[in-house]
């Protein structure tokens, strides 16, 4: 039983790499390449027809991902983050004047395998995504939200009441509630 576990858990691991699907990268030169092709860790590959080689595209020189396998679409964007590292492969959870993203990865340990999610912010009027509570940092979520959403009073109010308010559980409300309630 175990064997099998890990076995599916290697195919699934390894089929986000290995598979050809449909493709749209948008460069941040303004330019797009559309085919098929495999999301890699550090690169992409695109083939744009059949007979053409497969070009690989380091993901510094990607803005956008329009992604398709078996028939669902994902759209993926990259950001840098405040300290100037590339997060890559990051999926919008909520748009607006606060935008939420999400970067999951399968994980695996000895005892079989998970997914783990971490969550980036960035305003319209930045170029960079945070996290805050510094990832798994969880004392430093309330401090951190402070200073991000000093513009909103009444959110830090509701943060900082964790007991009644948000937690950073809630970071899909806190950006729906920046978005509808804060200016």
């Amino acid at each position: 039983m175990k064997y099998i576990f890990l076995t599916l858990s290697l195919i699934f691991a390894f089929s986000f790499g290995f598979t050809q699907n449909s493709i749209t990268v948008h460069l941040k030169n303004g330019t797009s390449l559309i085919g098929s092709g495999t999301l890699k860790r550090k690169f992409v590959k695109v083939k744009t027809s059949k007979d053409a080689k497969a070009k690989k595209i380091k993901l510094e020189e990607i803005d956008s991902i329009n992604y398709s396998k078996k028939g669902k679409s994902t759209v993926f964007y990259f950001f840098k983050n405040d300290e100037n590292d590339l997060v890559p492969y990051l999926q919008l959870v909520a748009d607006g004047k606060m935008n939420l993203y999400r970067y999951s990865m399968l994980v695996s340990t000895g005892y079989g395998a998970y997914e783990s999610s971490s969550y980036y912010l960035k305003r319209d009027t930045e170029s960079t995504v945070i996290t805050l509570g510094g990832g798994t940092v969880w004392d430093n979520f309330k401090k951190d939200s402070a200073q991000y959403f000093k513009d909103c009073p009444e959110l830090v109010n509701n943060i900082s009441e964790s007991k009644k308010g948000f937690a950073k559980k809630d970071i899909e409300r806190i950006v729906e509630f920046y978005n509808s309630e804060c200016h």
